[in-house]
């Protein structure tokens, strides 16, 4: 059965994610139909595009076009869907919040003769570092589009990377000590980290750190907001949005957000569940501060 023309239309319009359609049987793939939704992405579409070839697209270097392009040339050649993930690297502190992260999902339409005429393209936002992390997402799929190479992400954990943490840092920190605002600084370590590993392995140990990582960042989500990885079981956070006499019951918030995963930790003390401590420092920075000196209160409290 073929569907109408005004049929499909308003089923793409209906679409609650973003849809782009090409006609494969054009020369260099001409867009044949795309729908409101898919301006609402952070990739440089425009009314406009209907009409236009992938190729005037890619010419026009739009975010991720390069990556559509292949995965479109794939499901042509393979005849079977495909997917990727595009990262725009909007400049949002935040790395491992993906909210600016879309996933694509590739697939073929056959005619009558079974000849794939049309590839739709079904783009969707990544909303949490946790949906990213159940997706099996190929490295040679995913794009990082970043308009610095200071914006960038720890492959392992999907924070920002320990550079930029450092910047952004440093920044805030001479903001709060001009302005007499309060700095938080968190550090959260697993109990008995040594002690799992040697139960689960190098690989079984990641993969809990990985979860851990997951459910302290989703704590800090605004803008201002940073998180970066230590070592293999330790995370350091910073945020401007917390008052002193506040932080230590969000830390608390945080340890028992942790609890609450249930993770099991056969060798752990006083709890059969694997669970954090948190060391952190929370004032206004004073003028005889440095953020070395800041940033080394809260280790020499959790070493204490």
């Amino acid at each position: 059965m073929v569907l109408d023309r005004s049929v499909l239309q308003a089923l793409i319009n209906a679409s609650p994610d973003g849809v782009l359609v090409c006609d494969v049987r054009t020369p260099n793939w001409a867009i044949a139909d795309s729908n409101e939704t898919l301006l609402n992405y952070n990739l440089g579409f425009n009314r406009e595009i209907i009409g236009k070839s992938l190729q005037e697209l890619k010419e026009a270097d739009l975010p991720g076009i390069e990556s559509l392009v292949q995965a479109v040339r794939k499901v042509v050649e393979t005849r079977r869907k495909d997917q990727l993930v595009l990262q725009t690297g909007h400049r949002n502190k935040l790395i491992y919040q993906f909210n600016e992260s879309t996933k694509i999902h590739v697939t073929p339409i056959f005619g009558e003769t079974n000849q794939i005429t049309h590839v739709a393209c079904f783009y969707r936002a990544l909303t949490s570092l946790e949906e990213v992390r159940l997706m099996e997402v190929r490295a040679d799929t995913l794009l990082i589009a970043a308009p610095s190479p200071f914006v960038s992400r720890d492959r392992q954990t999907g924070l920002m990377n320990k550079e930029y943490f450092d910047d952004q840092l440093r920044r805030d920190f001479y903001s709060a000590q001009q302005q007499g605002r309060p700095l938080s600084i968190f550090l959260f370590g697993i109990n008995y980290a040594a002690a799992y590993k040697e139960v689960f392995g190098i690989s079984g140990a990641e993969l809990t750190f990985k979860r851990v990582v997951a459910a302290v960042a989703g704590c800090f989500r605004r803008d201002s907001d940073l998180c970066v990885r230590v070592d293999e079981s330790r995370v350091l956070a910073a945020t401007l949005t917390t008052q002193p006499d506040q932080a230590h019951s969000f830390a608390r918030s945080i340890q028992a957000r942790i609890r609450d995963l249930a993770i099991h930790h056969p060798r752990a003390v006083g709890s059969r569940y694997l669970t954090l401590s948190v060391s952190l420092a929370s004032r206004i920075p004073e003028l005889t501060d440095t953020v070395d000196s800041f940033i080394s209160s809260v280790f020499e409290e959790s070493d204490a």
